[in-house]
């Protein structure tokens, strides 16, 4: 179990996370949902490391790989969707990455293309694939839907399902939507 205890952080004085504190159990998605502004990204950025706590501690997190989903796509423009995969993730094949990309939507020409010349919400589409093929026994996903209309959204929401089997998810959202259709608890900063 990773446990987060009393998290606490400040910038310039104003208190962003207050005492926050929450278990991630395997096979029980936490969604972390709140307002702008109210500290959930910085709270991911804490728990991946990124950021320092004012005050708290983590654990369970030792030897634990992480896999992440960031708000930011943060891909290589120049080159196409299955390479940006294949950067992170060396160890499957491009069949592997064609196959997972396809399962989202993308069509054989999408495969080829560079990922500058991609819409938004397959950029968005490479970035979700590219976190879950990398096989970590964490998985973090920032806004992991946006930009995604409903029927791709739905699509994307039943790939994340079939490859969080027995992973600690956490899911930063402002939808409740993405929890009925995932599952597990929600925790409202």
């Amino acid at each position: 179990m990773i446990e987060i205890k009393e998290i606490t952080k400040s910038f310039d004085g104003n208190i962003v996370l207050n005492k926050i504190s929450f278990n991630i159990k395997k096979n029980e998605p936490v969604f972390i949902m709140g307002k702008s502004g109210k500290g959930k990204t910085t709270l991911i950025n804490i728990i991946t490391g990124l950021k320092k706590a004012d005050s708290g501690e983590i654990t369970g997190l030792d030897n634990l790989k992480k896999s992440l989903v960031f708000q930011e796509d943060r891909l290589c423009e120049n080159i196409s969707s299955v390479k940006n995969i294949k950067i992170a993730c060396p160890h499957i094949s491009d069949e592997t990455a064609k196959q997972a990309l396809t399962e989202m939507g993308f069509s054989k020409e999408d495969l080829i293309k560079s990922v500058k010349n991609l819409s938004g919400g397959m950029k968005r589409r490479t970035a979700l694939a590219r976190c879950l093929l990398h096989g970590g026994d964490f998985i973090i996903m920032d806004e992991a839907f946006k930009g995604l209309d409903s029927i791709t959204k739905d699509i994307c929401v039943d790939f994340v399902k079939k490859h969080i089997k027995d992973k600690y998810v956490l899911i930063v959202t402002h939808s409740e939507d993405d929890f009925f259709k995932i599952g597990g608890k929600i925790i409202k900063l």
